[in-house]
């Protein structure tokens, strides 16, 4: 007597699939978060030098490379994912022929860290006025760009005067340059923003 098939699934291929289902949930999650830590952005050669100014940078103790270069959400980590995919292939395949990913930081993800009222300045004099700036419409990236990843040599990595200065002598002549607070010659006083 034969004995006949069942149609459908059984009970072990419904729990095998269900393994393999979890298994494949388990491994992405992994991969995922694994492929948004410093240390994953740090395989590929060309952002070998960003990873050592940032982790010699006053960020590597408080933000991702993804925190920054990703929006907000499950989607746009998988925006960022994606671009990263982008850049990475670009370079396998020798395709590169523009910046395949862009460093762009939006004020809001500066902002979703740092309050503009609790910044301190290391000298009150130097205080640049935030607030003003933010009215103005000035991102926090034109005066502060390389403060995420620092110096590779392992300098400071805040804005010095001279940002301020370059950018004033351009739309504010009245107030750039040393000479504009410090009439008196040769007084120099270190500022750099703490952040």
């Amino acid at each position: 007597m034969a004995l006949k098939r069942e149609r459908g699934m059984t009970q072990v291929s419904r729990m095998i699939l269900a393994a393999v289902l979890i298994a494949a949930v388990l491994v992405i999650s992994g991969l995922y978060n694994w492929m948004s830590t410093p240390g994953f952005c740090n395989v590929c050669h060309p952002m070998s030098t960003r990873y050592a100014g940032w982790h010699r940078s006053t960020h590597a103790n408080n933000a991702t490379c993804f925190q920054c270069h990703s929006e907000p959400g499950l989607w746009g980590g998988i925006k960022g994912h994606a671009g990263g995919a982008r850049y990475l292939w670009s370079i396998i395949t020798n395709t590169r022929t523009r910046d395949v990913l862009k460093a762009e930081v939006g004020d809001e993800t500066c902002m979703s860290c740092h309050d503009l009222k609790e910044i301190k300045v290391s000298f009150k004099a130097h205080d640049p006025g935030h607030d003003a700036h933010e009215k103005e419409g000035i991102s926090c990236m034109e005066c502060h760009d390389s403060v995420s990843h620092g110096e590779l040599l392992g300098g400071p990595s805040r804005a010095s005067m001279d940002t301020c200065e370059e950018c004033h002598r351009l739309f504010d002549p009245a107030i750039a340059g040393c000479k504009a607070c410090h009439p008196k010659p040769g007084l120099t006083i270190n500022s750099t923003f703490v952040p």
